[in-house]
C-alpha cells in the first residue's frame, strides 16, 4: 500500500507500507523554505533509507524501487529497499494540457450528483 505525502509544492514523498485510510499528515507546501529538509528529516525520523531529488521512480520487484536523480555528472540511479521515503523534484511529473475540443465535449457529459452515506 503506498501513501503520498506532500511536502513541496509540486515536490512529494511517498510512504510505503502506511495504512490507506489515514490522511496525508502534511500540508502541501513545506515550511522549510524548499530546500528539501522536510524529507529527510522525516526518513531520518522514521530510520527508513531516502532518496531525494527523483526524477524517474521504478518499482523493482515487491521489495525495492529504483530511482534515477539528477546531479552535476548527470543522472544516477539507486535501488532503495522498502519502506522507504522519496523525494521528487519537477521532472518527475509532466503535466498534460486538456485541448479546446476534450474541453468542450467534457462540457457536455452527464454529472452524477452523489450524496454522501452517513455511516455512525
Amino acid at each position: 500500500m503506498l501513501v503520498f505525502v506532500w511536502v513541496h509544492m509540486a515536490l512529494h514523498m511517498r510512504i510505503a507500507a502506511a495504512p490507506t485510510n489515514v490522511p496525508p499528515p502534511y500540508p502541501p507546501q513545506a515550511i522549510d523554505d524548499d530546500f528539501n529538509q522536510t524529507g529527510q528529516i522525516v526518513a531520518g525520523l522514521l530510520g527508513w533509507p531516502q532518496a531525494t531529488f527523483a526524477s524517474k521512480v521504478q518499482p523493482e520487484g515487491a521489495d525495492a524501487l529504483q530511482v534515477t536523480r539528477e546531479v552535476d555528472g548527470g543522472l544516477e540511479s539507486l535501488l532503495v529497499p522498502l519502506p522507504a521515503v522519496v523525494t521528487t523534484d519537477l521532472r518527475l511529473n509532466q503535466p498534460r494540457y486538456a485541448t479546446l475540443p476534450n474541453i468542450m465535449k467534457a462540457k457536455k457529459k452527464p454529472l452524477d450528483i452523489l450524496t454522501p452515506e452517513v455511516r455512525v
